[in-house]
């Protein structure tokens, strides 16, 4: 092994157990199996380390061996530190479910995720598939590259990049890779891409046990894996990916807590849309709207705990630090190509009205453009109506959730200031597939909660 081997195995490690700290306090220590515990961790502390170097960063500090190494030991001693009452709910895996036909389900769901998985994994080690989208080369590796060479976040290079508004948590831990590595080396990204989409799925897989059985969970990750447009994605290291996996993430462990009640669950959705909210601006957008419709629900359903949920409305502020480093380093804090402000102004909406339905008409069937996303949203779909039958709270607010973010994204595009065919062209397939990678993982979760007999809603 060279020196950019055992860099990049020291990084991972280092993210590892980061992430295996911090699932004490979050109330995962001891739940899951080995393998879905470790997909955890690696998210967690994915989020959680890049939370902190972002914080650092905005303040002075380079993302540099010792640096990362520094922070890391803080928040695992930190960690070790907090002690949370654990919920009185046991955690553990399904039961495969439906008999021999359910072992069969879930047998073939495992090989294919594993499949897909590896390959993925020997594509992207080969390191030529970051150009594959051009806001990879066009100011994503640019920003991980002037962090790395700037010794920080240099302000005038900073300013003269394409979208300097977007929080650094991205490009912050890629440059901690190349500081690791010895060198800027973006053909290292693709891999540490997928590695976090693999997580992302054990992950998923980990939140849905104890609801949905594994003969449903195993072949519904699957088909969101060997989805085209998913796979490919996988190893493309921009933030519209890895913001629908923690906005994702998010929605999956709140909705489970607001079906179960377990605190943990709270506590990693919390965790989770901050991240999503330094991953990418949308991730505070979308985060707010998602808390807004998970309050609205537990003051329905579990009024003991709104007040938390409230607490979920916070978590957009994550962005203060970055808004204040803009403001003082004279770069504006919001993109030309749109103005917020125009949602104010009656007459500007009603006169650019095309553009908000004709983004909508696109959002709503670019899904159907490929069979196995038409699958995708058919079954999820599905599974929307019959858990409405009788779980009505919980559907309704997972409608109500996609619903806003797909109208909300669509709105963007309403008060952008370039041609609305560009954002078709080069901006609705990446930010409006977040909606979609929710749906397919929200969808076992409600076939399993459908299919219960033992989780009832307050009603």
């Amino acid at each position: 092994m060279n020196r950019t081997d055992l860099g990049l195995l020291a990084y991972n490690a280092i993210l590892l157990a980061v992430g295996y700290a911090a699932l004490r306090p979050l109330g995962f220590a001891a739940r899951g199996t080995r393998i879905t515990r470790a997909g955890l961790a690696y998210l967690v502390g994915f989020g959680v380390l890049g939370v902190a170097l972002t914080l650092a960063a905005i303040v002075g500090i380079s993302p540099t061996i010792p640096a990362i190494v520094i922070v890391a030991i803080v928040i695992i001693g930190a960690t070790t530190r907090i002690s949370l009452r654990p919920d009185a709910t046991t955690w553990h895996a399904t039961p495969l479910g439906f008999g021999r036909y359910g072992t069969l389900a879930a047998a073939i769901g495992g090989l294919v995720l594993t499949v897909a998985s590896l390959a993925a994994i020997a594509l992207a080690a080969k390191g030529q598939l970051y150009p594959g989208f051009w806001d990879a080369i066009d100011f994503w590796i640019p920003k991980a590259q002037a962090i790395y060479y700037g010794h920080g976040i240099p302000t005038d290079t900073w300013a003269g990049l394409k979208h300097p508004e977007y929080p650094p948590l991205l490009p912050t831990l890629d440059a901690g890779i190349f500081h690791f590595t010895g060198g800027f080396h973006p053909s290292l990204l693709p891999l540490q891409a997928v590695l976090l989409g693999i997580a992302f799925l054990l992950t998923l897989l980990g939140l849905l046990d104890g609801i949905t059985p594994r003969a449903l969970s195993l072949p519904a990750l699957a088909a969101l894996a060997t989805t085209p447009w998913f796979w490919w994605r996988l190893q493309t290291p921009t933030g519209d990916q890895i913001l629908a996996y923690f906005v994702t993430g998010a929605a999956v462990a709140t909705i489970r807590w607001l079906i179960t009640g377990e605190r943990s669950y709270f506590r990693l959705g919390f965790v989770l849309l901050i991240t999503a909210t330094l991953t990418k601006l949308e991730g505070g957008f979308v985060g707010l709207l998602l808390a807004a419709v998970i309050c609205v629900a537990i003051y329905r359903q579990r009024r003991s705990d709104f007040r938390s949920a409230l607490l979920l409305l916070a978590t957009p502020l994550a962005i203060v630090p970055w808004r204040l480093w803009l403001a003082h380093a004279g770069i504006p804090g919001s993109s030309p190509d749109y103005r917020i402000s125009y949602l104010a102004h009656p007459g500007f909406l009603v006169d650019h009205t095309h553009r908000f339905t004709e983004s909508l008409r696109v959002m709503l069937h670019a899904p159907f453009a490929e069979y196995a996303s038409t699958s995708l949203v058919v079954v999820a779909t599905a599974a929307l109506v019959v858990s409405a039958v009788r779980r009505p709270v919980i559907a309704a607010t997972v409608a109500a959730w996609c619903a806003l973010a797909a109208g909300g994204l669509a709105a963007i595009y309403w008060i952008g200031t370039l041609p609305v065919s560009w954002y078709i062209e080069n901006s609705v397939s990446r930010v409006g597939a977040t909606v979609i990678v929710a749906a397919a993982a929200l969808t076992p979760l409600l076939l399993g909660l459908a299919l219960s007999d033992t989780i009832t809603e307050d009603e």
